[in-house]
């Protein structure tokens, strides 16, 4: 009987003694796991953000034209425009020119494509996103570039947002609106600005890509948001563009190929 009952406390006490064991085990890995999360630095890009108060470093014809747009923003702001305000340009809050840095690369696309914001790259983390132009932007004027870059802004900002992009019409869509972003900074041109790319438009001679589409936006606007809009309504006008653009961009080879709509 006495030995029935000292075996029974000497499983007890193994009992206890593997609980205890196992409970340190498990406590401790857990802890691991938890430090192993916190230095992942994948896990910086889940809720990716721009709170810099000062601007990246870039080079001299990039931070000018990332001037050009600030100074459109800050326009709108110090105006107090309205969202019928023909020249509001608020596309992004004031801050986000503070986080962009912009990589030159040979790009040679025949597609055509002169930059991108890539929504996966390894180099993005807070207060710092990357937009990549062709080289050949070193010796263009500011407000072609900044044109450019107001459409790669568009993405960043969606990018920072959660905008969708699981569908391919998601993707279609952001792609979308930020052309509607790019004739919305054309749209807040100085007189000058705007009579200068007008002239250049109209020249119509080894016309830059980004007067290019321009002036396809511009024949969208007078084909089917004059009709529809008249010239009052500011918010109907950039509807129409977004759909006529959505139209556009759901035919073209090269969004196709983006946005996943190959066979």
């Amino acid at each position: 009987m006495k030995s029935r009952k000292l075996l029974i406390f000497v499983i007890l006490i193994i009992v206890v003694v593997v609980s205890a064991l196992t409970f340190v085990y498990i406590n401790s890995r857990s802890k691991d796991v938890k430090y192993i999360t916190k230095i992942d630095p994948v896990v910086e890009k889940i809720n990716p953000e721009c709170s810099r108060t000062s601007r990246l470093d870039n080079k001299p014809q990039y931070d000018r034209a990332l001037s050009l747009i600030l100074q459109r923003i800050q326009e709108s702001i110090d105006l107090d425009v309205g969202t019928d305000g023909e020249t509001a340009f608020n596309s992004f809050p004031i801050n986000l020119v503070n986080c962009i840095y912009i990589k030159e690369e040979d790009i040679n696309d025949e597609s055509g494509v002169e930059g991108y914001f890539s929504l996966d790259s390894n180099e993005i983390k807070n207060n710092f996103f990357p937009i990549t132009v062709d080289k050949d932007y070193k010796e263009a004027d500011d407000v072609v570039t900044a044109l450019l870059i107001a459409h790669e802004m568009d993405h960043v900002q969606q990018f920072l947002i959660g905008t969708p992009m699981s569908s391919r019409n998601d993707c279609l869509r952001a792609e979308a609106d930020a052309f509607v972003t790019q004739w919305e900074m054309f749209g807040s041109l100085s007189m000058e600005e705007m009579a200068s790319v007008n002239a250049r438009i109209k020249q119509n001679d080894s016309l830059h890509p980004q007067l290019q589409m321009l002036a396809n936006m511009r024949e969208l606007l007078q084909q089917y948001a004059l009709p529809a809009c008249g010239f009052m309504s500011r918010d109907c006008t950039k509807e129409v563009l977004r759909v006529q653009m959505f139209k556009v961009l759901f035919d073209d080879a090269y969004y196709k190929k983006q946005c996943e709509m190959q066979k």
